[in-house]
């Protein structure tokens, strides 16, 4: 269910003071690059892309985004 927060997730915000979402990433199905050559890499695809899991990436994807939308619209 995409509406979910992962089970590997953070839960965020303490009782009592909810969650503040102005900006959200994905942490599972995460469609991205991946090494081609070594097959016993972590992250390894014979094509070259491959679907992961990892809020490691949510980081990441939200700062892309804010720099896209800073270029975007620099004022």
């Amino acid at each position: 269910d995409p509406r979910r927060i992962a089970q590997f997730s953070s839960r965020g915000a303490l009782p009592g003071i909810p969650p503040k979402p102005d900006v959200l990433a994905v942490g599972t199905n995460v469609y991205t690059a991946a090494q081609s050559n070594n097959p016993d890499g972590d992250v390894y695809a014979s094509n070259g892309y491959t679907t992961i899991n990892g809020t490691s990436f949510s980081s990441p994807i939200a700062a892309g985004i804010a720099a896209l939308l800073k270029a975007a619209r620099p004022g």
